[in-house]
């Protein structure tokens, strides 16, 4: 047959009574919202335009790159055909 022991040890933390525990969890007293001041609005500053020249080099590359991908699914695969169509309108 197996003795076993078993060994516990008490402290000053487990020893509170119930009337200090409950002592210590009060309801938060209830204060009125504080209103925020309302933020400032960003000013957001807009780079300047692209030169047409460089548009049309940056239309090229877009389609060159959906010509590349290789899709599955049929309803992904109009959605990229609409979009090099698209391309290529701008191009022209």
């Amino acid at each position: 047959m197996c003795k076993v022991y078993v060994l516990t040890r008490t402290s000053q933390k487990d020893k509170k009574t119930k009337e200090e525990s409950s002592a210590e969890i009060k309801a938060p007293e209830k204060k009125p919202p504080e209103t925020a001041p309302a933020p400032a609005p960003l000013l957001v500053k807009e780079p300047p335009p692209i030169p047409p020249e460089e548009q049309l080099q940056l239309f090229k590359w877009i389609l060159q790159e959906k010509r590349k991908v290789k899709t599955h699914d049929p309803v992904e695969k109009k959605k990229i055909d609409g979009e090099k169509a698209l391309l290529k309108e701008i191009i022209r």
